[in-house]
């Protein structure tokens, strides 16, 4: 994959929020690799290497890296004007799968 990995900002507290995430043993699996990525994307870790030691495919790894890098100056906004749990929760959304398309439902009220 050509091109340089995205540059991966935190502030202390986001640092201390995706740490928790990162070491639950009660957050979903996905979350907890997600986390991971973004902690070791700041300590500048390569993307091949992240990839291996949390099972996904570097592709995937530079995906959330990049979503991250979005997401951030927002994150920073809440973090100055609400509580930790609505930074967790900010968190958490960052860190979430985007909506998908799929089929229509085949059901009605």
């Amino acid at each position: 994959m050509s091109g340089s990995a995205a540059k991966v900002g935190m502030t202390q507290r986001q640092q201390d929020v995706l740490g928790e995430i990162a070491h639950s043993r009660t957050s979903p699996k996905h979350l907890v690799q997600r986390a991971t990525i973004v902690l070791r994307a700041f300590d500048r870790i390569d993307n091949a290497d992240m990839a291996q030691e949390v099972g996904m495919n570097p592709s995937d790894v530079g995906k959330w890296r990049r979503r991250w890098a979005q997401r951030w100056r927002g994150l920073i906004l809440i973090e100055c004007m609400e509580s930790r749990a609505e930074l967790r929760r900010a968190v958490e959304k960052a860190l979430s799968d985007e909506p998908r398309s799929g089929n229509p439902g085949k059901f009605t009220p």
